[in-house]
């Protein structure tokens, strides 16, 4: 079933997921009140995850916008929501997606619909929110704190 809640905002209900696209403007109140909506329309379905697609949104963040939506993504889409989010690739720094995942929300946000639905699917979450080159260093440190415990000088 399709529900068209306004011209920028449809949900679709899925056997066992909402699809919420959004083609209005990226501002935190926009999508602050998509989220408020998404949240309610997952209760009343009695789904736990959620695909957003916000790929065809209008403009650009602002970066504290970014966190707050991270904040408020915290706020309404706590455990056992899960919830994948389509964005267009130059949009996406993992600002939103960082700040969300520190306060405990199981989310991705890619720019691939296949990618998306693949996680938001899968039992268990094993994608990272590092890029690679923090993921080589952070190891390094691990390594290196390791065996500098390991090296006990004797004296």
């Amino acid at each position: 079933m399709r529900e068209l809640i306004s011209p920028s905002l449809t949900v679709i209900y899925h056997h066992d997921y909402l699809e919420v696209i959004f083609t209005g403007r990226r501002t935190y109140e926009e999508i602050a009140n998509m989220l408020e909506i998404g949240v309610v329309k997952c209760q009343n379905a009695t789904v736990r995850k959620i695909l957003t697609d916000t790929s065809r949104a209008k403009g650009n963040w602002q970066e504290f916008d970014r966190f707050r939506i991270g904040e408020k993504i915290a706020l309404h889409y706590p455990p056992p929501y899960k919830i994948a989010v389509i964005e267009k690739k130059e949009i996406i720094n993992k600002f939103v997606e960082n700040t969300a995942y520190n306060r405990g929300v199981d989310i991705l946000i890619t720019d691939d619909r296949k990618s998306s639905m693949d996680w938001l699917f899968k039992e268990k979450n094993n994608h990272t929110l590092l890029p690679d080159e923090m993921q080589q260093q952070l190891a390094h440190l691990l390594h290196e704190d390791r065996r500098s415990k390991n090296c006990v000088r004797k004296r």
